[in-house]
């Protein structure tokens, strides 16, 4: 994500010359305000240098005080005391700069006539209590703009992956509903029903309702939890396995604590479609298929397994379904979500999604 503000940039500078000039003519006009109500000589110099020239000094050091910020993120800091005293010690560093600002400009202008250790001490105190406020409210904008950013940012990537979910729908559908899946499910059936299998046709019928149920009635959410990805992918595979019979053997192996994870929807689906279509369907021979997912630290790792040719050389061009997955891993991750081939213990090809393990959403849910 780029910087809030790129310090280079003159229209940096000129927002915050117009933003501190804000705060140092209300102190101005609270010098003159007294002085009238006390009936007391209004001094412009000394008013002036007291209040721009501490209201500039926090101008100076905004963009110390916003890079802090930025380094030390908000939500939520893993180390609370750390995060509390890096600022405590940036805090004190400038107004510890802030202060000898203050004590040369006086210097400068007359109003003292020399400069040491307990001029600069009056001036550290004599603010304390408004600068540490500052300082609070410097970081406190930044936090808000950064957050509204992030928060926009996540508005944006919800619409795009709206748009890439519905996709994904139309996808599945064009790639589970065309004619050779279609009459291939509906031959299986009618085969059953004449070898006098009727339980076994009515079980499939019913498991067939089911895939196109699901496909049809998604509500669409982003994100589901791995458990719910995996029953739609064993919908799946059950009018799979009828269509291959005993030359389609599939395994789950998928970690308890993995099964918590929230993945993006419609994710494995196509991976164990493309595995079938160009892994098991061209051979005559049985064909096997792993599916794993397993979570190491704060990772979740995904696997789809086959024992088919695998790959002899990197492919020119991906299909749909598997550039459809990249792309929704990392606009939704960045590039803390990839996929990556290889060869699997099975002798084929291995799929393997590595992504960011979350117990919760990572966009909100309608």
């Amino acid at each position: 994500m780029p910087p809030l503000f790129r310090w280079r940039a003159p229209k940096t500078w000129l927002i915050l010359f117009f933003g501190w000039n804000f705060p140092a003519l209300i102190a101005l006009s609270y010098y003159y305000l007294n002085a009238v109500l006390a009936s007391q000589a209004f001094n412009p110099v000394y008013a002036i240098t007291t209040t721009f020239s501490n209201w500039y000094l926090w101008m100076i050091m905004t963009p110390g005080a916003w890079m802090t910020a930025q380094r030390l993120p908000l939500d939520p800091p893993k180390n609370w005391p750390k995060w509390v005293g890096i600022h405590l010690l940036v805090m004190g560093l400038l107004l510890g700069i802030q202060a000898l600002g203050n004590l040369a400009a006086f210097r400068i202008l007359g109003l003292h006539d020399t400069m040491n250790l307990e001029l600069w001490k009056i001036h550290l105190t004599l603010r304390a209590q408004i600068n540490i406020l500052t300082y609070g409210l410097v970081v406190g904008l930044f936090y808000a703009s950064d957050y509204y950013r992030r928060y926009h940012n996540r508005e944006q990537q919800a619409a795009m992956l709206q748009v890439q979910l519905a996709q994904a729908q139309l996808m599945a559908l064009k790639m589970q509903l065309q004619p050779h899946f279609l009459f291939n499910t509906m031959n299986a059936i009618a085969s059953l029903v004449r070898q006098n299998e009727s339980k076994r046709a009515i079980t499939m019928l019913g498991k067939l309702a089911d895939f196109l149920r699901v496909v049809l009635e998604s509500k669409g959410e982003q994100e589901i939890p791995l458990s719910q990805e995996v029953a739609f992918l064993q919908r799946y595979l059950d009018i799979e396995l009828v269509r291959f019979n005993e030359r389609l053997k599939v395994d789950f192996k998928i970690d308890a604590e993995a099964m918590q994870a929230y993945v993006p929807n419609l994710l494995l689906q196509p991976l164990v479609e493309n595995t079938i279509k160009h892994g098991i369907a061209p051979h005559a021979d049985a064909g096997k298929i792993s599916v794993r997912a397993q979570k190491k630290q704060d990772r979740l790792i995904l696997e789809v397994a086959d024992d088919g040719p695998g790959l002899t050389e990197a492919p020119k061009k991906q299909g749909v379904g598997l550039q459809n997955t990249q792309n929704r891993l990392r606009e939704l991750y960045g590039p803390s979500g990839y996929v990556t081939f290889g060869r699997s213990e099975l002798g084929g090809l291995l799929v393997t999604i590595d992504m960011p393990y979350l117990d919760r959403p990572l966009l909100p849910q309608e």
